[in-house]
């Protein structure tokens, strides 16, 4: 039962051994590798078998059949057919240069590619193959018909062209034609083509209307965001309007006019708490001329207009003064202006009116003199018709007395 010392030829590197036969002898032609043997002392070596339950020590590496490690390099050569080579690539080919796989195998090659290295067509696709081609052009169709349905059958409306328009530059849009009804009626007085697309090179025009100049900028020059319809779209195209009007190219000052983006930065305009709505016009002593234009009524907010000391003409815009909601605030004094003060201002919402050195002639209405807070005059020409008074103190139901 004991360990036996290893039996002859187990030694590393010995030659093979042939035992006679039957279960005791070795089989295998190689030497020894791994000894092994049993009770009856047989050996295993060379690959060879050894009856014996019992196990021998000692390990022998040689030969060729053996598990010995010396044999794997003679054993990888013989697993290729003759004639085999290894390319510069690393590649192993028979003799007729097919590439063998690790096992010494031909490698094999997708029937399509095969048919076609050797007959120049393709071979037969699967019928896997033509299954996945047919759903891929089931889906191709599908495609096209759905193209052909959003793509014609569902159609944008087709474009109406409005009576009148010769090519225009610009093609407007409904909401430039909402937009366009605002401005008209903000300036009811004034001439206006059908189509807003006339409007366009009006900047260019020195004889068309500061009205016209105003739409074409808001139309389509304004890079501000200003809905139509709402309060910065007016004041926006009413400040245009008045510089125009007043000839703002010769202003003393003139920052951030008629274009900037903020109206509340415009030199002399003062709006509310907001930043947004303009309650005051201050153009004191500025360089204006022309006259102040209608569309002040679309300055909605406006409570003060002070062009104190400029060299406005003409008329003033009664009907604007008495369209206004909320103008309380009027200073004209030391200009060119001209006229009477007609009776219906009683209607207006003014309360100080200042007038002197004006250039308006005639006597003040009788309901105005008491209507207002305060009439400053020049009494050489303009008293009051009721009483003769000079009116250059407050006169009014709210001075205190």
């Amino acid at each position: 039962p004991g360990r036996s010392p290893p039996p002859p030829g187990s030694q590393r590197g010995g030659p093979s051994q042939r035992g006679p036969g039957g279960r005791n002898g070795s089989r295998g032609p190689g030497a020894s590798g791994r000894g092994r043997s049993g009770r009856g002392g047989s050996g295993r070596g060379g690959g060879g078998r050894q009856s014996g339950r019992g196990r021998q020590s000692g390990r022998g590496r040689s030969g060729q059949g053996g598990r010995g490690r010396g044999g794997n390099s003679q054993q990888q050569q013989k697993m290729y057919p003759p004639g085999t080579k290894k390319l510069a690539d690393g590649t192993i080919v028979d003799k007729d240069g097919t590439p063998l796989g690790p096992d010494g195998k031909p490698l094999e090659k997708n029937q399509l590619y095969q048919d076609l290295e050797e007959t120049g067509a393709w071979g037969e696709i699967t019928r896997s193959e033509k299954i996945g081609a047919g759903i891929i052009l089931g889906l191709l169709a599908i495609g096209a018909v759905l193209g052909v349905v959003f793509g014609v059958v569902v159609k944008p409306n087709p474009i109406v062209e409005v009576p009148g328009t010769v090519s225009p530059t610009a093609s407007p849009t409904t909401s430039d034609y909402y937009a366009y009804e605002l401005i008209k009626q903000a300036s009811p007085d004034v001439e206006w083509p059908d189509d807003p697309t006339r409007l366009l090179g009006s900047s260019e025009d020195a004889n068309a209307p500061s009205q016209h100049k105003g739409a074409e900028f808001i139309l389509y020059q304004d890079t501000v965001d200003a809905k139509p319809g709402s309060l910065m779209f007016l004041q926006r195209y009413a400040l245009h309007v008045f510089f125009s009007e007043t000839n703002g190219n010769g202003w003393v000052k003139s920052d951030n006019w008629p274009t900037g983006p903020d109206v509340c930065e415009f030199h002399g305009v003062m709006c509310d708490y907001t930043k947004t709505e303009v309650v005051k016009l201050v153009m004191s002593e500025n360089g204006l001329s022309g006259m102040i234009p209608y569309e002040i009524v679309s300055l909605e907010k406006l409570l003060e207009i002070d062009v104190f000391n400029n060299q406005l003409a003409g008329r003033l815009p009664y009907k604007a003064i008495l369209d206004h909601p909320r103008l309380s605030t009027l200073d004209v004094q030391s200009n060119l202006l001209t006229g009477i003060i007609p009776v219906e201002l009683d209607k207006s919402n003014l309360v100080d009116f200042l007038i002197k050195d004006s250039g308006i002639t005639g006597n003040v209405p009788a309901n105005l003199c008491q209507s207002m807070d305060l009439i400053f005059t020049d009494c050489a020409v303009n008293r009051c018709a009721a009483t003769g008074a000079c009116l250059q103190t407050c006169q009014g139901p709210n001075c205190g007395g």
